[in-house]
């Protein structure tokens, strides 16, 4: 049994180190002497300026320095050695996934002087195969995006396309891994746009995210492209911000296929302008716990979404609807867009000039002796009750059916929490805990109502994600990081006869009502 513990215990801490070990910046070097020799035992330090971290590292004998495991940020570094000047390299960034090489020479001097240089670090990896770009805070904050989503940047890099889904370098839509802080972060049950609605990273979320194109190494764990975004944490000042952003109805010009399906006999529009209000607002704050040694950031962000979008289901005209078929002889039946209409707008019954005589109608009851109505149960019946009458005669045949155009609700209530902890315990150990909770609530998404009389459906979607970090450099060329996580995602798709639904969607006694009766227990029909 203590075997099996050991070897589960070193298969875990493996897989931590190399599925996960990703997300930090990598940089090596080496210094060198006025001569081009190699300076042995110099110290060099990053220096993190928003959270004050000094990560110090020595030279090995050829004068090349490694720090394997740096959080993206803003850097300063140092190198000394008794009997010459420091050299400082300043507002060195760091990005996710960042392999970096800094080379770094000593001027002969006191070892009280200091050479700044301002020259450009050179990013190598000499190590892996994969392409991918950076898309950096700054860009997450000040390009306008509708919606706040950072997903909506991905097409900005090469080689994205989106659709359903996003697709990277022509790889299919499933084969894209996303994660947060390195612990997988997407509904791998429910493909397409379901990932977004189980994981919303907003542009306060995410600090910033890498994307890898092609070629993605084993380590990035499953997927053929990666998408890794990173947390927003804190630093030793205090930051935060307040927003609030509004979208409304009277700002929308209605749709060209809207308008062209012109006003009712009152004059009124059949298809009605979109009215799409959506309010997003929150606030968030980070800053230090502890000076140099722990910090935390907060997140708070929900929004509210209520859209009336122009709808139109196909529907019997009233004849119809009691088993009685008109058509003029000779001639197919067409709507008021067909070539040779059988209808005008109204839906009044309009003889073609080819026609080989007048209206004529023909009940489809009765013909049988055992069918003198539609459904002698009154099932049918009670399914065609909550069918309402035309209003739209630009589709179906115009006779028989045509359409019922509506402006449906699709209410939406999102929420997010998000916070996460920092902590330095010295320059070899650090620890990293986030925790996010998310709610999106929706209403006639995924199904919606073809008639008002119907009650909508809701699909409660509720994510939660907990990621715990701990990061050991025991020497240069040996690091630990260890990483769990747990992304749940749950998501009901609710039918609209569902009980204890939310109000919006309508009563418990209306949703019971929907379904015909047979035996005390109701049942969905099937239409072949």
């Amino acid at each position: 049994m203590g075997k099996f513990l050991v070897a589960l215990f070193l298969c875990v801490f493996f897989f931590c180190t190399l599925s996960f070990g990703q997300t930090d910046a990598a940089v090596s070097g080496s210094v060198a002497d006025p001569s081009g020799a190699h300076v042995v035992g110099a110290t060099v330090t990053a220096l993190n300026i928003a959270t004050g971290v000094r990560t110090p590292v020595q030279t090995n004998e050829a004068g090349i320095y490694t720090m394997p495991s740096l959080l993206p940020g803003k850097y300063t570094f140092t190198a000394e050695h008794a009997g010459f000047r420091k050299a400082v390299v300043d507002e060195v960034i760091l990005q996710v996934g960042t392999k970096l090489t800094l080379n770094m020479t000593l001027e002969l001097g006191a070892t009280t002087e200091s050479v700044e240089v301002h020259a450009a670090a050179i990013e190598v990896n000499a190590t892996s195969a994969s392409v991918g770009e950076v898309v950096e805070g700054k860009r997450l904050l000040d390009l306008p995006i509708a919606g706040r989503s950072a997903y909506d940047l991905l097409i900005t890099q090469p080689g994205v396309t989106t659709g359903s889904n996003y697709y990277l370098n022509g790889n299919q839509g499933g084969s894209v891994n996303f994660t947060m802080d390195g612990i997988n972060a997407q509904n791998n049950l429910l493909s397409g746009s379901f990932y977004l609605y189980s994981n919303v990273v907003s542009t306060d979320r995410a600090e910033e995210f890498r994307v890898v194109t092609s070629a993605a190494d084993a380590e990035y764990g499953r997927g053929a492209g990666q998408v890794q975004m990173v947390t927003r944490g804190g630093g030793n000042d205090f930051h935060g911000a307040a927003f609030i952003e509004v979208r409304n109805g009277i700002f929308n010009a209605n749709t060209f296929t809207n308008n062209a399906q012109g006003v009712d006999a009152a004059g009124h529009e059949r298809a009605k302008r979109d009215q799409l209000k959506q309010n997003n607002y929150g606030t968030r704050l980070g800053g230090p716990i502890k000076k140099n040694k722990a910090f935390f950031n907060g997140l708070w962000e929900p929004y509210k979404q209520r859209n009336n979008s122009a709808f139109t289901a196909i529907v019997f005209t009233p004849e119809a609807a009691q088993g009685i078929f008109r058509f003029f002889p000779g001639v197919q039946n067409g709507n008021t867009t067909a070539a040779v209409p059988t209808v005008d707008p109204s839906g009044n019954p309009v003889r073609p000039a080819n026609a080989s005589g007048p209206l004529s109608a023909v009940s489809l009851f009765g013909r049988d002796p055992s069918r003198p109505v539609i459904d002698p149960t009154g099932n049918i019946a009670h399914i065609l009750k909550y069918m309402p009458a035309p209003n739209n005669f630009q589709v179906g045949d115009g006779l028989n059916t045509a359409g019922f155009t509506w402006n449906r609700p699709v209410p939406v209530n999102f929420e997010l929490y998000e916070g996460r902890v920092d902590y330095v315990f010295n320059d070899k150990h650090r620890a990293t805990v986030t925790l996010n909770h998310q709610a999106y609530h929706s209403f006639n998404v995924a199904a919606a109502p073809p008639y008002p009389s119907i009650p909508g459906q809701a699909d409660p979607t509720k994510t939660t994600q907990y990621s715990a970090a701990f990061t050991s450099i025991f020497r240069p060329n040996l690091l630990n990081d260890f990483r769990m996580g747990a992304f749940r995602p749950r998501t009901t798709v609710q039918t609209p006869w569902e009980v204890g639904q939310n109000s919006l969607t309508g009563s418990d006694a209306e949703r019971q009502s929907l379904l015909p009766i047979v035996g005390g227990l109701g049942f969905v029909p099937q239409f072949a």
